[in-house]
């Protein structure tokens, strides 16, 4: 899928994209211009997509507010750490049945090592069983109320380094269990549930 610059190409209206049952998409080259109005965007059902954008250049998602991704099991992360960076207007992140997932956010190597989110208020991870970290540098999450992680078994921690989320007061590790409440932080929580032997792995 490719969008092309064009100084009246409608695509450049566009607020919501939703991209469904799309089997044979591989990649997504974006232009600056088509981005620009993006408020909302979910894939789902797409199997062979590699990646969210597909050159290594970042990609700013300037105004975007809602990301959704389901059932895309060819994916190993969802965006690289640059692109994350542009995302200051995201509220709401749901990431959903991606087998192949490991990480979230990809690292650059040129790049710094924190990642703000300053108006993501709502993160969904459910049934990403490859998944070990959202990030492997440092995270905030300033306005972050809502955080729910189902069937991540192998995630212990959201990040390694420094994860600021000061609103977070507890979190939803286990669909059938109530929230849970911050202890100490959210990485010990995490890491304190997970590591339970009896607590890990949950019935479906």
């Amino acid at each position: 899928m490719f969008c092309c610059e064009s100084g009246n190409n409608v695509l450049q209206q566009l607020k919501v994209l939703q991209l469904e049952s799309l089997e044979e998409l591989v990649s997504i080259s974006w232009s600056d211009s088509f981005v620009r109005n993006l408020e909302s965007f979910e894939v789902i059902k797409c199997g062979s997509l590699k990646s969210l954008v597909a050159c290594k250049k970042g990609v700013s998602f300037s105004n975007l507010t809602c990301l959704k991704v389901k059932d895309c099991d060819s994916l190993s992360y969802l965006l690289t750490s640059s692109t994350a960076k542009s995302l200051g207007q995201l509220k709401r992140m749901e990431i959903k049945n991606c087998d192949s997932i490991e990480e979230i956010v990809c690292k650059e190597e040129s790049d710094e090592d924190e990642i703000i989110f300053p108006k993501l208020s709502c993160l969904n991870l459910k049934r990403l069983f490859k998944l070990k970290s959202f990030y492997r540098g440092s995270l905030s999450f300033p306005s972050l109320e809502e955080l729910t992680v189902y069937y991540c078994y192998n995630m212990i921690t959201l990040c390694p380094s420094t994860l600021k989320a000061d609103k977070l007061s507890q979190v939803k590790l286990d669909k059938f269990s109530e929230a849970i409440e911050l202890e100490i932080d959210l990485n010990s929580t995490i890491r304190k549930i997970f590591l339970k032997e009896d607590t890990s792995i949950f019935i479906f």
